[in-house]
């Protein structure tokens, strides 16, 4: 309840405009969510939040959303860490309903704690906004005008001192109605709760608010607004699982003109402002025991990137401890479960609330319940036959996304007989033994879905793993995911992305060829002066550095890599100072390891000196003037610990490699590829989109030609569904032999003849960061999209429709591409709007640099592509139009279904300008 009341908050954008006209800002949107763990990926949907800092002890950091600190000012709980300091004399009263003290506001001294104590922390943690409660409190114990006078002017001296010590500070008073007029020049929002619907503590229910209560309540929101010019946000409260009812209330607040919040008393679930957030997150259920390390375990290898490619977030919890059901339902779209260690009852039956909460699962492998009659029935199953050992099984029924990989081969002893009761879904594996059915192996049911060992994944002789089912299918029927605009990591303006990042290791390498040349001196003449493409260059500081392993060497090899960094299409990476190849058992005090790291003379493994300390050798010995090194490269196992990665983010710096994709035409297998990453503690992990050469060539024991195999991967991980980006990797000392460095020359110039976006290592890798970060709600049939500093993209199938252009905002076109839309955003904030017809003006349909403004006026339009190559670009609907690139009037290259091609060879940046002859002119 208002204890932890909250307050909405409006654009500062739009602030002008609300003093002008306040209805302006009824668009606007609010969140309050005082629960521990708050969704924060989600509530960045929203304009203005509230949280509790106790539970976010560093404010989030977001250019869309601002963040308000809950602090009560009349009342202090004896939790609050500051309580032990207010001396006895202060406290005059007690609101035995929050179990708290009631301060005297009176005190000459208690602002200036309330700065110092409450405010001056919360700011020194990055809050720059509070959310003013129990500012009404001392009406509990003073009841006569001059006593509370006294206590309103104490807290008008709160307000002050705040507002001088930190102007900058954004306060939402929750209610506070006496202290107006004095108090409107501080505070930016006034919020005040239950105007439809209420919250009754003693009775512990929820209850309509009487019409003479409302008629007031609205009337000191309406003199708020009109008199002092100040948005007001409304909270009220509906039972969650009455989710229409929710969303009906919050329409008639925003109606009223206020900005709704409607959401539980606790403030602890993410409810409903003027948009609904559509939550990313599947709830993925394994068994840690199994898999210790999430970064091999089949889980993350399996799951994670199905439900990537479909736009979700998997977020791995431990079965064994699943969350408290009431705390799942508002921020995941559904429940996957891979295996059940055990199939423990106690997970089966949480899993069953979590069904009658609304949610669908998806189990893969086992069946998450105990196979017995007594237990069939509440999953809507019946026994089945028991299957025959002597006897032939057949395939009765087989869905099209069964047999998706490899055919399944059905074996008596690893059945479970069991089946579909009728009408509760349908079967997609039935096999039976003459007219018997003795197992629905594959199903979706009303509550999800089921696919049952063998007939998830089948293994090879050669240990390789082929896919029974269709993966993404499947778990798109089980768990409902209807379409959506899916962040996608892999297109930027409508072109597949291209990264090339290079690990140091070989950097003092001699190359086979004649000259004595090192490797690092010919990747720079033959690969990186050829091709001129955007690359993450690495060095290892114990190979080139003067206290590394070629000391003598260093000055030759500090100069090669220095000429390696001047280059403007060079972007500067650490590959660490050891490189260490079993970073978790060195980070954990085990450097005893024969090959744990390079043996370099008196070095004891040192997390921050390989951090840290090799990036600064980088910056202060090797980077030019205003160029610093942006990207760290794991090294060895890719495999560091939570520690680790977290070392790096607090450097500013971004890190990727590991995840072991390797899809060729030997092994044509989704279950070769990678997923974008996996968390490390409070922190992700980012994987390279593809593996290097010295996976190619077999732990670079030959063929040495063997990389020219990436193609294969490339253009396997585009079509049927494009998975994965185009990514170059690998070692300096690929340059070393010439049967690489020619591989190296085919693969760059494949390259060149596919439509690609080249990017930095550091745009990718922040891209997936983005991907995480990216929330989606729904305003009517609008989607709200924000996104992070380089996503731009957003997947939508064919069957959505076209963007609607003149209803959109930040939406510059797409590209179509067999049954999917890449839709361009112009930022990092969009409105999407669908129709069911092509639109007929001017679009963006690809380009090869990144899209920095986008504006639309009248029958113009002006964009501006800044790329790392020479421009190529894309439009359509130009008939009647004309198009300049910084005031030159270009002819397209190419004309072909309505859509213009242009190059700009030697301009990789340019401010495009599109002119339309009037309709009918």
């Amino acid at each position: 309840m208002i204890r932890n009341t909250f307050h909405r908050l409006f654009r500062l954008q739009l602030w002008l405009l609300l003093l002008l006209s306040w209805p302006a800002l009824a668009g606007d949107s609010l969140a309050l969510f005082y629960g521990a763990q708050p969704p924060l990926s989600e509530l960045r949907a929203y304009d203005h939040v509230v949280l509790e800092p106790d539970h976010v002890p560093q404010a989030p950091s977001d250019a869309l959303t601002r963040w308000y600190a809950y602090v009560s000012v009349g009342e202090v709980h004896p939790q609050r860490g500051y309580r032990a300091d207010i001396p006895a004399s202060w406290v005059i009263g007690r609101n035995s309903a929050w179990a708290a003290d009631i301060i005297d506001q009176s005190q000459p001294e208690w602002p200036r704690f309330f700065l110092d104590k409450v405010i001056t922390p919360l700011w020194q943690r990055g809050y720059r906004g509070f959310f003013l409660d129990t500012l009404d409190s001392y009406q509990l114990i003073s009841h006569d005008a001059a006593s509370r006078q006294q206590q309103e002017h104490g807290l008008l001296r709160v307000l002050q001192l705040i507002k001088q010590h930190y102007p900058q500070a954004r306060l939402i008073s929750n209610r506070g109605f006496e202290l107006l007029p004095q108090a409107a020049p501080y505070i930016d929002m006034l919020v005040a709760e239950s105007l439809y619907q209420g919250w009754d503590a003693s009775k512990n229910q929820y209850r309509p608010v009487p019409a003479a209560d409302r008629e007031w309540l609205s009337s000191k929101l309406k003199q708020v607004q009109q008199q002092y010019h100040k948005p007001v946000g409304v909270i009220d409260y509906v039972d969650p699982a009455k989710r229409e009812q929710a969303r009906e209330v919050a329409k008639k607040i925003s109606a009223d003109g206020f900005i709704p919040w409607v959401s539980t008393p606790a403030l602890d679930q993410l409810g409903i402002s003027n948009t609904e957030v559509r939550p990313r997150k599947i709830l993925v259920l394994y068994d840690p025991a199994e898999s210790p390390d999430i970064m091999h375990s089949d889980v993350a290898r399996y799951l994670a990137l199905p439900l990537q490619s479909l736009g979700y977030v998997p977020d791995f919890q431990d079965m064994n401890h699943p969350p408290a059901i009431g705390s799942v339902e508002d921020r995941y779209v559904g429940i996957a479960i891979w295996g059940t260690s055990g199939r423990a009852p106690q997970l089966a039956n949480w899993l069953l609330k979590a069904i009658q909460s609304g949610l669908k699962v998806a189990m893969l492998n086992d069946f998450a319940d105990q196979l017995e009659p007594a237990n069939l029935s509440r999953w809507g199953l019946r026994s089945a036959a028991i299957p025959q050992p002597s006897s032939k099984i057949d395939i009765q029924i087989r869905h099209p996304a069964v047999g998706f990989e490899i055919a399944p081969l059905p074996r008596a002893a690893l059945l479970d007989s069991m089946a579909l009761q009728p009408g509760n879904g349908e079967t997609w594996l039935r096999l039976s033994q003459g007219s018997a059915t003795v197992m629905d192996a594959v199903a979706i049911t009303s509550w999800g879905g089921y696919a049952l060992t063998p007939f998830v994944l089948s293994e090879l002789p050669n240990k390789t793993q082929r896919w029974v089912i269709d993966p993404i299918t499947f778990l798109q029927a089980a768990l409902r995911l209807n379409s959506l605009p899916a962040a996608d990591t892999t297109t930027l303006n409508g072109r597949r992305v291209l990264l090339s990042h290079i690990d140091g290791d070989g950097f003092a390498s001699r190359a086979e060829m004649p000259g004595l040349f090192f490797a690092s001196e010919i990747m720079l003449n033959e690969v990186l002066k050829r091709y001129r493409l955007p690359t993450t260059v690495s060095i290892i500081e114990g190979e080139t550095g003067p206290s590394g392993l070629f000391g003598p060497l260093s000055p030759k090899l500090e100069g090669i890599a220095r000429d390696i960094f001047r280059e403007p299409y060079v972007e500067i990476a650490s590959h660490s100072f050891s490189h260490p190849f079993k970073w978790q058992k060195l980070s954990h005090g085990d450097d005893s390891g024969d090959g744990y790291n390079l043996a370099i003379k008196d070095y004891k493994f040192d997390l921050d000196r390989e951090i840290g300390g090799s990036v600064a050798y980088i910056n202060s010995h090797l980077a030019p003037p205003g160029k610093q090194t942006k990207v760290f490269l794991w090294t060895g196992d890719c495999n560091p610990d939570a520690t680790a990665v977290a070392n790096t983010r607090r450097q500013g710096l971004l890190a990727m490699n590991g995840g072991d994709t390797l899809m060729t035409r030997s092994n044509p297998s989704l279950s070769s590829l990678a997923p974008l990453g996996v968390p490390k503690g409070d922190d992700f992990h980012v994987f390279a989109p593809n593996q290097n050469e010295n996976v190619y060539t077999n732990n670079w024991t030959g063929p040495f030609y063997g990389f020219e195999r990436v193609i294969e991967t490339f253009e396997m991980t585009e079509t049927p569904r494009r998975l994965k980006p185009v990514n170059i990797y690998y070692h300096t000392y690929a340059a070393s032999k010439l049967a690489s460095l020619k591989s190296l020359h085919k693969i760059y110039d494949w390259a060149l003849h596919q439509s690609l976006h080249p990017l930095f290592a550091s745009e990718y890798i922040q891209s997936v960061h983005d991907f995480n970060a990216t929330s989606l709600s729904r305003d009517g049939d609008t989607w709200q999209i924000r996104t992070g500093p380089a996503l731009r993209t957003v997947r939508i199938d064919n069957a959505m429709g076209y963007p609607d252009l003149q209803r959109s905002q930040n939406i510059a076109g797409f590209k179509q591409q067999g049954n999917v839309r890449y839709v361009h955003m112009s930022g990092p904030e969009a409105s999407l709007k669908l129709s069911q017809q092509a639109p007929t003006t001017p679009y963006l349909v690809e380009a090869n640099g990144k899209l920095t403004q986008w504006r639309v006026s009248g029958n113009s339009q002006q964009a501006r592509l800044e790329a790392h190559v020479p421009l190529q670009f894309s439009f359509a609907n130009l008939q009647s139009c004309r198009l300049s690139a910084d005031n030159t009037v270009l002819k397209p290259s190419q004309v072909r279904d309505n859509i213009y091609t242009y190059s700009l060879p030697n301009h990789a940046v340019a401010t495009i300008r599109i002119e339309c002859r009037p309709q009918g002119a």
